[in-house]
């Protein structure tokens, strides 16, 4: 099931943590113009980017967790910051070591700096 946010943009959670986001194709007569899914872990860095306070390794590590909590009663330990999927890491480290000192962890995949 997708969320339909406007505009035939569409949002759907799939069974393995990740985000589809597509535009089009999913209304009836329309075409798909463009889909892509992100790894969790990506996904956590966008809501995180988004946030009031900006990505950082704190707020990266919120939505992380956020993003991946189960209903109450529903608990399992498969999404959680720790052992979230992850895709390879192309991000330069040392540049964020560089330009963002006050960051622990690398908000694309997460590994600590």
């Amino acid at each position: 099931m997708a969320f339909h946010v406007q505009d035939g943009l569409f949002f759907a959670r799939n069974d393995d943590g990740s985000i589809t986001v597509s535009v089009g194709g999913l209304m009836e007569g329309s075409a798909l113009l463009f889909k892509t899914t992100f790894p969790p872990s990506s996904f956590a860095s966008v809501v995180a980017s988004m946030s009031v306070r900006g990505e950082t390794s704190a707020t990266w590590q919120e939505a992380c967790d956020y993003l991946s909590r189960a209903p109450k009663g529903q608990e399992d330990a498969r999404f959680t910051s720790a052992n979230m999927p992850t895709t390879p890491c192309y991000t330069d480290h040392r540049a964020i070591k560089e330009h963002h000192p006050s960051y622990a962890y690398c908000p694309a995949c997460g590994e600590k700096l």
